[in-house]
């Protein structure tokens, strides 16, 4: 099992909460081919923007608590955003070059707290998928 589907796993008991980001289910399915179920069945936050056709929006919409259809609509500087035990909610995305908020990396961080109330612990984790 590859380190970030372990850590997920087994870190999820430990209270780490996953904010996933992915513009297409096929992208968790080509990086993590025996593990992207664990990927998103472990997330606490998994966030979806950019949906361009049908394929893309019922797979996402398996997943998250919204209907095919609102995603095929959502408007493209908008994204949709589904937290564990709060549904899903259609949020704007933030402009980083004419937001001031985004000036700084250091102004990111609050940002993404003030999006949801999540735990105040919060780890951000990059990964390539290989």
């Amino acid at each position: 099992m590859p380190l970030l589907e372990q850590a997920v796993t087994l870190l999820r008991g430990y209270g780490l909460q996953v904010w996933s980001f992915w513009q297409d289910i096929e992208q968790v399915r080509s990086c993590y081919p025996t593990g992207h179920s664990t990927l998103v069945n472990n997330a606490t936050v998994f966030q979806t923007f950019g949906i361009s056709n049908s394929q893309m929006a019922r797979q996402l919409a398996e997943i998250i608590d919204i209907s095919q259809s609102e995603l095929l609509n959502m408007k493209p500087d908008h994204s949709a955003v589904f937290a564990r035990e709060q549904g899903t909610q259609k949020l704007r995305l933030p402009d980083y070059l004419k937001t001031l908020r985004f000036v700084s990396f250091g102004s990111v961080i609050p940002s993404l707290l003030d999006l949801r109330n999540l735990s105040a612990r919060l780890m951000l984790v990059f990964s390539s998928g290989t």
